[in-house]
């Protein structure tokens, strides 16, 4: 019975996998296709079997559809299939592969698969002809005799590609039909610090303060905000100043709502003082004076030591400083983030603040000094203390001293950047006093070794470690709350600073 079936497989052939083919087999394109573009192309389905086939229906993935001319297949005979491929958009900014197919499910054998793959790039860019205005379209701009130079300020954010594709297609095309005229039109990128200032001052003297907009327009007595806006007024406002200009609305007295513009050079002295008599950096400073006198030394040691040591701490947190500034320049070349950074400089002044209160708080209860919080670890002051005595015993004691210096200073920056940090902050917030950032950094720094000067010279008219030891103890309160209210003033400070 068996050999009966087997015979009457063999008699009927082997089946026909291949009935029914599509041509060409697949879809793969070869360039990139923009998100949001559609495609199409044309298939034959066709019949190599001695029988026709019929379509029961298609199934296409996700950015494809498919139609048929015709849902029955003749033997040996074909018919079209159309697909129109419209993948889905990749991330922003990226190009990404897309893979997909269609499956014709037949009446007869297995269904028949068509795999599509491709590049999908962002979406194509459209013109921005409809605002362009019509007179810069075609040709120059033909001067006029007697026409007054034209100064004009165009704000608009550079890092987005919107607005760079609207200074590309609008503005510039702008700028070459006024090219024969004594025309300036100034391109304005806010991703600048220095130029968000100058946009907040002209939008105090022109009465828009309170208006946000992605461009801003600026010329003679004239302000227009808004893409809209912008290219509707642009040709009109500059050929009228070109005729007839305007002046320049002066800034309202008063209008500076920068509190940062109060930034003073005293102000920034007293911040170093204050961080000067910041428990961490006092109590190191009375240290290096009770070894270097338990260590036998001269008063000429003693004071060359000291001043060494002073030196070093000068220099390193210097540098220390300059790598804040820098880092705070490069962050404010973007506003967002450097608007980020301002709110967390902030929230951190504050926030130490807290701390510093809590201490001082504890410190009333009659709470040891090894358990508050804003100190060193008492393990690395340990260490410290240990390295200072074996360096400052050689009789190189001098260098040992700067090299101390240095050291201290790199380990107590822990503590003691809790100050720094927020006033280069401010600093750099602050239009007027950004320019001299630097010249301010040295004053601070030279209010922050006024302490470590004092207790040196203390040192050397024969004042002991002990009383100022003790002295130091008897003032910590003090200094932990004059710490608090100046952090506390600078949070506030750079969270009321308009962005």
């Amino acid at each position: 019975m068996s050999g009966l079936f087997v015979a009457l497989i063999l008699l009927a052939g082997p089946p026909d996998d291949d009935a029914v083919t599509i041509d060409p087999p697949d879809w793969n394109t070869a360039r990139v296709v923009p998100a949001g573009t559609r495609s199409t192309k044309l298939f034959d389905v066709v019949n190599h079997g001695s029988a026709p086939v019929k379509v029961l229906r298609i199934q296409a993935q996700p950015g494809l559809m498919a139609s048929l001319d015709h849902w029955q297949i003749p033997a040996g005979g074909k018919v079209r299939l159309t697909l129109q491929l419209q993948p889905p958009p990749p991330p922003p900014g990226l190009t990404a592969p897309y893979r997909g197919g269609v499956a014709l499910v037949l009446s007869a054998g297995d269904p028949v698969r068509l795999p599509v793959s491709c590049l999908v790039g962002p979406p194509a860019e459209r013109p921005n002809r409809e605002l362009l205005p019509a007179v810069a379209r075609a040709g120059r701009y033909v001067p006029h005799p007697g026409e007054h130079p034209v100064y004009a300020r165009l704000f608009y954010n550079g890092s987005c590609r919107l607005c760079a594709k609207f200074v590309r297609e609008v503005i510039e095309p702008v700028r070459q039909w006024f090219a024969d005229a004594p025309v300036n039109i100034v391109l304005c990128d806010t991703t600048d610090r220095a130029t968000v200032d100058l946009l907040r001052r002209l939008k105090r003297q022109y009465g828009i303060a309170e208006v946000y907009d992605s461009y801003y327009l600026f010329t003679g007595g004239r302000v227009a905000h808004g893409k809209e806006s912008v290219a509707q007024h642009l040709v009109p406002f500059v050929t009228a100043e070109l005729r007839s200009p305007t002046p320049e609305p002066r800034e309202p007295t008063g209008a500076d709502t920068d509190p940062l513009r109060g930034l003073t050079w005293l102000g920034v002295l007293l911040a170093g003082l204050v961080d000067g008599v910041n428990p961490c950096a006092l109590a190191t400073a009375v240290f290096l004076v009770a070894l270097l006198t338990r260590l036998g030394h001269d008063r000429r040691t003693l004071a060359g030591a000291g001043l060494a040591f002073t030196a070093g701490v000068y220099a390193t947190y210097f540098l220390l400083g300059l790598g804040v500034l820098r880092s705070l320049a490069f962050v404010g070349r973007n506003v967002k983030l450097y608007q980020a950074l301002d709110l967390a400089v902030a929230a951190l002044a504050l926030g130490v603040a807290a701390l510093q209160v809590r201490d001082v708080l504890r410190l009333r209860r009659g709470a040891p000094t090894r358990e508050l919080t804003m100190q060193l670890p008492p393990r690395a002051k340990q260490r410290l203390h240990a390295w200072m005595r074996e360096h400052l015993s050689r009789p190189a004691a001098v260098l040992g001293a700067l090299t101390a210096g240095c050291l201290v200073t790199l380990v107590e920056a822990i503590c003691t950047s809790q100050m720094l940090v927020p006033t280069l902050a401010a600093v750099m917030r602050a239009p007027a006093a950004r320019a001299q950032a630097t010249a301010l950094l040295g004053l601070y720094n030279l209010g922050f070794v006024a302490p470590l000067l004092a207790v040196l010279l203390l040192a050397w008219r024969g004042v002991t470690s002990e009383r100022m030891a003790a002295w130091a103890r008897r003032h910590v309160v003090s200094g932990k709350l004059a710490l608090a209210v100046l952090l506390a003033a600078l949070g506030a400070w750079l969270l009321a600073a308009p962005r």
